[in-house]
């Protein structure tokens, strides 16, 4: 992810934990109102979010 190349800073950390929670509301609502179908798609991408947010906290405690 492109996000992954970006210097890392409290800032940048903070707004990829908002981004990952914000993802996570979405993808609870559409699956509350639309089914799990297309929140399925949605959680994929969340993942993805998460596993940038863990690489990013692994780059902040390795420099």
């Amino acid at each position: 992810m492109v996000l992954l190349q970006l210097p890392i800073t409290a800032r940048g950390i903070a707004i990829l934990t908002a981004n990952v929670i914000g993802l996570a509301l979405v993808v609870w609502a559409i699956w509350l109102t639309l089914g799990p179908g297309i929140a399925v798609l949605l959680a994929v991408l969340l993942v993805a979010q998460v596993t940038a947010l863990a690489a990013a906290f692994r780059r902040t405690k390795d420099e």
